[in-house]
């Protein structure tokens, strides 16, 4: 019989239609729309009234509980969104040969689905079709479709084998994405491309065969793959992406190919199980990051022809006991080699004409550094941390050394500054304990913050007549520093410039000094004499403050000021004379100095602040000859005045 044209009284004739089935005329032509029955296992009929069904509609099978198995008919070209949503109970699909597309979440949360074949002409899955199939262990994919899915299979996590038809030629981004389960791939030899985050997060995967025919591997292609024991790269390679291989703890040796020019970003970060690579002749870069963290590799050649080895490009590759570089290399960038601790000697080619900040930084294990003669800089915290280091030469041609260039080689016992050297930048020796002697070369004109902080084994440092600033904490605990001579010339110093110096047994400040930092000689313990020359009106704070045994002080003519607490807890302190022109003493000056008896004040001082001389046991007597002078009420608590 002839079919009628489809119509919505056609549609509605209960005689015509099966009433488990609902139907429409959609874009696509005769919609399968809803699904009313309840079989188990259900055959979708091929035709409604004698038109063909050539669409599954959107939610047309959501939550069908019971339903086990479905056949979709030939003719049908699309499945719609949600079509067979949440069918828990659904463990095979049939799809047909006349298929094209399979829109977004048509069979997710279907989680007893175990297998699919998709037909050959299907040139799109939309985005989370097959989310969180969780029982889905194997699957056939066709040509084209890779290279246009979005994360279709996600959270798949059972998926163990995937059968890629032999046409594809792009396996597109993020393809198979963090398919946990994934053991077995085969890539047909017609890929060439294998796009960014292809296979990231293939933890099982554990053998992995390019094809000769790729030429492209693209951004991490493979990261995470921690399963990865072994990967061959064919020649036909001329690009492997940033981070590409990235967290394949499992990899233990790899061979780049002639082919490839560029080792990009993070390309083997994280490959800790890495022992053996091979790079080329044919790179001439090894980018940022790219070796990050191979700990367990020991020894690698950087071939002739790279010209730079870019940031953290081997940092923390701890087992690496030896490096060359080549002649080639012309700058060595920020923390290339920092924290590789195996490494014992380094020798830096006399092409590299700029090292940057922490290149060595934290290469314990060094103790040997040759550098070429015509560098002209070295940048911050060069060789910081490398506590096996025992001596450097630092090259004629150096005039800056930057800051924290030395700091914490705890072991380096000398150091010859040459006399180029015009700037020594904070902490660039602060924390070798084991350095005894320096001298500073006369054109150097400040000693900056924690130059030397905590160089416990300095003995004897020559500072020249050029310095006019003195840093905070530049001395801070060098506490073996017997003798130390502050030059005319030097304008201020530094809060706790030289605190915690227990070895200072004298110290001179030059009436060239205009100011003085808080606590820049606290906590001296051996220092007995001081002696204080002042031009200018200005405020101490502090300075002297727990110098316990202090016990001579001698203010020469020009002071104005004595600070606050500049001299809190100097126990010894049994007497002071300050001179006539001196205006103020400031609050807590000298509390707690429990054994001052006397103190002679001159006719000029005009205030006494509060707790001036708080706790000062001893003192039982003081004249004020200026009747006019203000004292705080509680200038004196605790004295015997």
């Amino acid at each position: 019989m002839d079919s009628q044209p489809f119509t919505n009284k056609g549609f509605n004739d209960a005689n015509l239609l099966d009433m488990d089935f609902e139907y429409e005329d959609g874009s696509y032509g005769v919609t399968l729309s809803k699904y009313n029955g309840a079989d188990v296992n259900l055959l979708i009929p091929a035709e409604c009234n004698g038109f063909p069904l050539m669409y599954i509609g959107k939610g047309a099978f959501k939550s069908c509980v019971g339903l086990t198995s479905v056949i979709i008919p030939e003719g049908v070209t699309g499945i719609g969104i949600d079509a067979f949503l949440g069918c828990d109970d659904l463990t095979t699909v049939t799809l047909p040969d006349s298929l094209t597309h399979i829109e977004e979440g048509a069979f997710a949360h279907c989680t007893r689905l175990t297998s699919i074949t998709i037909p050959k002409d299907v040139t799109r899955i939309g985005y989370n079709t097959f989310f969180r199939c969780t029982a889905l262990t194997t699957i056939s994919v066709p040509v084209i479709v890779l290279e246009h899915w979005y994360r279709a299979f996600g959270w798949c996590d059972n998926i163990t084998s995937v059968t890629i038809n032999e046409r594809v030629t792009n396996i597109g981004e993020e393809t198979l994405k963090n398919w946990t389960g994934l053991t077995r791939i085969i890539i047909p030899e017609s890929v060439t491309s294998i796009g960014d985050r292809a296979f990231s997060g293939c933890s099982a995967l554990t053998i992995f065969s390019i094809p000769d025919g790729v030429t492209n591997i693209g951004m991490h292609a493979f990261s995470g793959c921690t399963g990865l024991t072994s990967i061959i790269i064919p020649e036909s390679v001329t690009n492997i992406g940033g981070g590409a291989f990235s967290g394949c703890a499992g990899l233990t040796s790899i061979i780049v190919p002639e082919s490839v020019s560029n080792i990009k970003g993070g390309t083997f970060s994280g490959c800790t199980g890495l022992t053996s690579i091979i790079i080329p002749q044919s790179v001439t870069n090894i980018g940022r990051l790219a070796f990050v963290g191979c700990a367990g590799l020991t020894n690698i050649v950087i071939p002739e022809g790279v010209t730079s080895i870019d940031s953290w490009a081997f940092s923390d590759c701890t087992g690496l006991t030896g490096v060359i570089i080549p002649d080639s290399v012309e700058c060595i960038w920020e923390g290339a080699f920092e924290n590789c601790s195996g490494l014992t000697n380094i020798t830096i080619p006399y092409g590299v004409t700029t090292i940057w900040s922490r290149a060595f930084h934290g290469c314990t294990g060094l103790t040997k550094v040759t550098v070429p003669d015509w560098i002209f800089g070295q940048w911050s915290s060069i060789f910081s941390d490398c506590s096996g280091l025992t001596c450097i030469t630092i090259p004629e041609t150096v005039i800056s050394i930057e800051s924290g260039a030395y700091s914490r080689c705890s072991s380096l016992t000398s150091i010859n500054i040459p006399n180029s050297v015009t700037r020594i930048g904070h902490d660039a020796f602060s924390d070798c304990r084991e350095l005894t002697s320096i001298i500073i070369p006369g054109g150097v004109t400040s000693i900056e913050d924690n130059v030397f902080s905590g160089c416990t084994g300095l003995t004897r440092i020559v500072i020249p007549d050029s310095v006019t600033s003195i840093g905070k904490w530049a001395f801070h605990n060098c506490n073996r520093l017997a003798d130390i001579t502050i030059p005319e010339g030097v304008t201020s110093i530094g809060d706790r410039a030289f605190s915690g110096c227990d070895g200072l047994t004298s110290i001179t400040i030059p009436a060239s000094v205009t100011s003085i930092g808080e606590q820049a000689f606290s906590n001296c313990s051996g220092l007995k004499s001081v002696s204080i020359y002042e031009t200018s009106e200005r405020e101490w704070n502090e300075t002297f403050r727990y110098c316990g045994n202090l016990t001579n002080v001698t203010f020469h003519v020009g002071t104005k000021t004595i600070g606050r607490a500049v001299f809190k807890d100097c126990r010894n302190l049994t007497s002071v004379t300050i001179p006539e022109g001196v205006i103020r003493i400031e609050h807590w000056a000298f509390s707690g100095c429990t054994s001052l008896a006397k103190v002679i004040i001159p006719e000029s001082m005009t205030s006494i602040g509060q707790g001036a001389f708080m706790g000062c046991a001893e003192l039982h007597c003081l004249k004020v000859p200026n009747e006019d002078c203000l004292i705080c009420k509680d200038a004196f608590p605790g004295c015997g005045v």
